[in-house]
């Protein structure tokens, strides 16, 4: 490729300098080096002549011919330097040339020669000629051997490596005395040799060729034999190494098969058959681990018998686990572990009968995994379950139906437990206490904590204080969900106008010139109103109208419509509007909605909430001043998005020239408000207001929570409310004149799939198991197992909210958490955020 023979272009002619006509050109021709050439010095100078010379010649060249070109030089390079490709190259090209003396260049190469003396013409004869000292007959000073007798005329200088005449005691360039620095050569070279069969001899190979190639480099011809020596055994050592490391690897094959079979002793005897200078990093790892576990082992044996000769049983079971562990077909050791798995068995049977089920969960703990068999195992399961039922309708924080399924199943498997069976009357009588006295929420079972994980305490917010249930509600029917109307209610306070938040979503212009007229019809005063909260498994609404006092608020009608199946199971937006329409229908069918305000509920999820900080402006300019701020915190022109905004804090009468507004921003866009807007027009439901389910608990916690703790501005306390939905959690931090938004997307669903994963159920089976884990066909441990993490990461994410409003500049102290919500109501959940466990 670099050559054009119909053209006449020749890449190595004219960017190397090149002329000679031997095709292909070897790596000596490249570099304009006499074959064979060992100078090292001279090899590198003259690579670096032609690689400039080529880089001189890069703009303009054709970008395929010139890489080409500059591929063959470094490869030249790379050849040339590295002591066995050079002497594998060697040999080859002596061979291709059938052993003929090498060749010279046909022209002067770039540079001195390596035989001329720079700058000077050898004068031994006078002139242009030298003396040859085997003959005497004067030949040309550029000729290397003797025309006459064959005898080398020059050899180079063992310390400088300059070219100088045969003959002469001194070099003419550094002054040294040649036969001297030649004498010295020779011993250096030979105790390189005697060296490097020291370090070959035990296998440290790296050495052995650095210390040969240095002897390689040498020269002067009377060294030759030596150097070619260097090379021969530079060759065997590279085959030596190979042989080495094919056979190394082969071992460590063998090795990883061998310690996965648990037999150490020979592991260490087949990984010490590699040497260690040629150990990989994974065979000195194989080998410390295998000499590591027969340590471990040893003292772990004489533990045992210490152990059992003292009669110290408690102390056995973990170094009988880890022996088994070590070396599961240990005879002494499986002795040992049989005689403690009968021991454990009896005593943990024992102490179920006398119902102490942690002390036989932990006796069973600790017989030995090696010998644990089906009837430990069946028993096993009988403990984990009885120690957790006990634990759990002691710890309980309600007393629900839920806990007296549970308190059933208690008895059941502990059938002659007296204290289990009065716990389970207790909680009946509580549960028959709850229904018939109409209360709203359940009656509370355990003792608080006097301190939770989160650090405030933990309440279910299900009993509402300020909003009554009139005789048309079915208070059982109501009592059954606990705190799922929350949203509703909140929503449906901002329908009555009795709402801290009067903030609304509805795009502006929506609806023409008839919801302008339907807008002056309604400016009369309100008799009643609609929350409708869009969940992602139901429908649930609420009807409020005005109580007595400005504080107070009646439910006239209350409605949960649950969807065919979740949101999130559908397949598409088309078919789960069409649930949300089918459900909305069934809501009608139910109620005359007449002239009810109407507000409804979109998810957190829909929307953004920010707090901001503005100038100390005239309170007519806010919303100019948030025009401006909205392009910052939303990359969507203003006119596609629907917003409304709350001051939450003024900078007051007296306030220095540098005081902020402090406003709570809401922003959605208007595409998405429309689509739900959309679908309750095709319903024939005119909706007057749209807040975010988060505004709707921030208005909800403002009219109860707040109220029942005084944490008004005087006391300077906030309330976190907890609302945990299908999809995620919003977590909203609320006091007065202070609010706070969070998201999480632990939800509902998280749960589901947990048990259809864990229990390889179908999401119907897992659903049904939700609401009533006592139907469950598995352990009811199992359940809580499952969900533990998930509790955690859920409390994680409460306190990392926490966390966040505490750090906030001006915050006041958070109070109290409160839960609600439909996954508030999952068993376990309450008692976990208040005990970690």
């Amino acid at each position: 490729m670099p050559m054009d023979s119909t053209s006449g272009f020749d890449a190595y002619r004219l960017w190397l300098d090149i002329h000679t006509t031997v095709r292909p050109l070897n790596a000596y021709h490249l570099l304009d080096v006499i074959p064979f050439e060992s100078n090292i010095r001279l090899i590198e100078s003259s690579f670096e002549q032609k690689r400039a010379m080529l880089d001189s010649h890069r703009e303009g060249a054709p970008p395929q011919i010139w890489q080409h070109v500059s591929d063959e030089l470094e490869k030249a390079i790379s050849t040339l330097l590295d002591p066995v490709k050079k002497t594998t190259y060697d040999d080859n090209l002596r061979r291709e040339q059938g052993g003929l003396a090498p060749s010279l260049p046909e022209h002067k190469p770039i540079g001195a020669a390596p035989w001329t003396i720079p700058g000077k013409t050898p004068t031994a004869s006078g002139g242009d000629s030298v003396s040859c000292p085997g003959c005497g007959v004067s030949v040309g000073a550029s000729v290397k051997f003797c025309t006459q007798c064959g005898t080398n005329l020059w050899a180079p200088c063992c310390k400088c490596d300059t070219m100088c005449p045969a003959g002469e005691t001194f070099c003419g360039s550094c002054g040294a005395n040649l036969q001297q620095v030649l004498e010295e050569a020779a011993i250096r070279a030979t105790e390189a040799l005697r060296e490097a069969q020291e370090y070959r001899k035990s296998f440290e190979f790296g050495p052995a060729v650095k210390l040969l190639t240095e002897v390689s480099r040498m020269s002067h011809p009377e060294l030759a034999a030596t150097v070619e020596t260097a090379n021969s055994t530079i060759r065997d050592i590279a085959a030596e190494r190979d042989t080495h490391l094919l056979r190394s690897t082969d071992i460590c094959a063998d090795a990883r098969q061998i310690l996965c079979e648990n037999e150490y002793e020979e592991a260490v005897a087949v990984l010490g058959d590699i040497p260690e200078p040629l150990r990989s990093e994974e065979a000195a790892n194989m080998l410390v681990e295998a000499n590591g576990c027969l340590e471990e082992m040893s003292e772990l044996t004489r533990e045992l018998r210490a152990a059992v000769k003292e009669k110290r049983t408690n102390d056995l079971p973990p170094i009988v686990e880890r022996l088994l562990e070590l070396k599961p077909d240990q005879p002494q050791t499986l002795s040992v572990a049989t005689q403690l798995k009968s021991r454990f068995y009896k005593s943990s049977f024992a102490a179920i009968k006398r119902h102490e089920y942690s002390q036989a969960k932990e006796l069973l703990d600790m017989i030995p995994t090696a010998v644990i068999d089906d009837r430990v195992t069946k028993l096993q399961r009988l403990a984990d379950e009885l120690s957790w039922l006990n634990f759990d309708v002691r710890g309980a924080p309600v007393a629900d139906r839920q806990l007296l399924g549970i308190a059933d199943r208690f008895c059941k498997l502990s059938p002659t437990d007296k204290k289990a069976a009065a716990i389970r009357e207790q909680v009946a009588q509580r549960v028959r206490k709850f229904e018939t006295n109409g209360r709203h929420s359940p009656i509370p079972w355990a003792s608080p904590p006097k301190s939770t994980p989160l650090g405030p305490p933990v309440d279910w917010a299900s009993e509402m204080q300020n909003i009554a249930l009139s005789d048309k509600v079915d208070r059982a029917r109501w009592a059954k969900h606990p705190g799922r109307y929350f949203v509703a209610c909140g929503l449906a306070l901002r329908g009555l106008g009795r709402a801290r938040m009067m903030l609304n979503l509805v795009p502006e212009g929506r609806g023409g010139m008839r919801e302008k007229a339907m807008k002056l019809l309604r400016k009369r005063p309100v008799q009643s109103a609609w929350g409708i909260d869009i969940g992602s498994s139901a429908v649930k609404a609420v009807k409020l109208a005005p109580g007595k006092d400005p504080l107070s608020a009646v439910v006239l009608a209350e409605r949960i419509i649950e969807y065919g199946k979740p949101l999130s199971q559908t397949a598409n937006d088309d078919e789960g509007d069409s649930q949300i329409k089918e459900a909305l229908r069934s809501l009608i069918s139910m109620d005359d909605f007449g002239a009810d305000r109407i507000c409804v509920g979109v998810s957190s999820r829909s929307t953004h909430h920010f707090v901001l900080e503005l100038p100390n402006v005239a309170s007519d300019r806010i919303p100019n001043a948030i025009r401006y701020e909205l392009p910052h915190r939303v990359h969507l022109p203003i006119g596609k998005l629907a917003w409304d905004h709350f001051v939450l804090r003024t900078p007051g009468e007296d306030a220095a020239a540098d005081a902020k507004w402090e406003v709570l921003l809401v922003v959605a866009k208007k595409d998405l408000m429309n689509r739900s807007l959309d679908i309750f027009d095709r319903v024939g439901l005119k909706v007057d207001h749209i807040q975010s389910d988060s505004l709707a608990t921030y208005n909800m916690l403002f009219h109860e929570q707040i109220a029942w703790n005084d944490l008004d501005k005087e006391s300077g306390g906030a309330v976190a409310a907890v609302d945990v939905g299908d999809e995620c959690t919003n977590i909203v931090i609320a006091s007065p004149d202070c609010a706070r938004f969070y998201n999480s997307g632990i939800g509902g669903r998280t749960f589901t799939r947990a048990l259809v994963t864990g229990l390889s159920i179908g999401t119907s089976e897992a659903e049904e198991m939700k609401r009533n884990p006592t139907a469950a066909k598995c352990a009811m441990n199992k359940i809580d197992e499952l969900w533990a993490p998930i509790y955690e990461e859920l409390a994680k994410e409460i306190e990392k909210a926490c966390s966040s409003f505490r750090g906030a500049a001006g915050s006041p102290p958070l109070r109290r958490i409160v839960g609600f919500g439909g996954g508030f109501q999952l068993h376990g959940l309450f008692r976990f955020l208040r005990l970690g466990k």
